[in-house]
């Protein structure tokens, strides 16, 4: 057998010096976005693509479902206040969840200031609360459970196979379809079953198929983004 290398790039793990490299791909936009605007579009986009593909009715309606609820861990009101600048007031005034904002600081330093401010904790991941949140509000029947949320978990690159590690003792609370739960998620922990997770559907769709699974939806979520910020 072959020999696999593991190169540790610090931009690809969201640590960059002092402070985590703040989603630019994902959040800043040249208008404001909303979620419910911007998660139906991924949705669409995806079940488009996952058509195209070929990919089985069962595949084809999990990545549609997939998109629909990928950022839904934005809606922790601390990262809507980290895209206002770190205003909370400023995120309430919106009126609805932001997916993307034009107000993201162009400098590392300014934008570290807004996180502070904003109370989000460093090396924060919107896409691990995702995952929790919709385990939370339940999983279609049916729906390879594991795939959905590796699909979600992943979208930004990150739990293959490790979370990427973040302190948040804060005990901020969001809701999940009528469930609180907490947005510290505890999915950076080693037993968290992330990984177990991965090798998992590793083995169920093999080395090249879990990563097409994954690349449909992280084409469609930057293409979607990109168009948006072209609107």
């Amino acid at each position: 057998g072959g020999r696999c290398t593991l190169v540790s790039d610090s931009r690809y793990m969201g640590d960059s010096g002092d402070d985590p490299v703040f989603e630019e791909e994902s959040c800043r936009s040249s208008k404001v976005i909303r979620l419910g605007e911007h998660q139906p579009s991924v949705a669409g986009r995806a079940r488009f693509f996952a058509d195209k593909c070929g990919l089985p009715e069962n595949l084809a309606r999990l990545e549609e479902f997939a998109g629909a609820n990928h950022d839904e861990g934005k809606r922790d009101p601390r990262f809507q206040a980290w895209l206002c600048g770190g205003s909370r007031l400023q995120a309430l005034r919106y009126g609805s969840d932001l997916a993307k904002s034009v107000s993201i600081a162009a400098s590392d330093d300014m934008r570290k200031k807004a996180r502070e401010l904003s109370g989000y904790p460093r090396g924060g991941r919107h896409e691990l609360l995702s995952s929790r949140m919709l385990e939370a509000a339940g999983i279609p029947s049916g729906m390879d459970e594991d795939l959905l949320l590796h699909l979600v978990e992943s979208h930004h690159g990150r739990c293959r196979p490790l979370a990427p590690e973040v302190e948040d003792s804060a005990g901020v609370m969001v809701t999940a379809k009528g469930k609180e739960i907490p947005c510290a998620t505890g999915l950076e922990q080693i037993g968290s079953g992330v990984a177990e997770r991965f090798w998992k559907l590793i083995r169920r769709y093999g080395w090249w198929g879990l990563p097409y699974l994954e690349s449909i939806l992280r084409l469609a979520d930057r293409r979607v983004s990109a168009e948006e910020d072209k609107e």
